[in-house]
This record gives C-alpha cells, structure tokens and sequence, in this order.
C-alpha cells in the first residue's frame, strides 16, 4: 500500500487483493480506510499535545530556550 497521504479505494482493494489474497467491496474499502483515517487523526492530535509539555520542559530547563 501506498505511504502518501491520497489513498483510493481502488489502492485499498488491491492491497487486499494481493497481500492477502482476498475481495472486498468498494463499500467496505471505504469503511476500512475511514477507520484508518480516525486512528491516524486520533495518533497526530495525541503527539500534537505531547509537544507543547515538550517546550515547557525545555523552557523550565533553560530559560533562554525559545520554541
């Protein structure tokens, strides 16, 4: 599968097809990669909060720090 941020349905089907030797349907591709979709924004926003204790850690430690 393909590691860009434009996946089709037809990627998702195919992937399917080849790697594990199965069909699916549009319908269900698209389930599957609206799934996808939700873990990965779920992740971003999770390290997105990490960052901003980072700078305040990095702040504490040396206040000459800008970020």
């Amino acid at each position: 599968m393909q590691t860009t941020q434009k996946v089709t349905i037809q990627d998702v089907t195919n992937d399917m097809r080849k790697n594990h030797s199965i069909g699916i349907t549009k319908g269900r591709a698209w389930k599957a990669k609206q799934i996808g979709q939700k873990i990965i924004d779920r992740y971003v926003d999770k390290k997105y909060g990490i960052i901003w204790r980072y700078v305040v850690e990095l702040q504490r430690l040396n206040s000459s720090n800008t970020a």
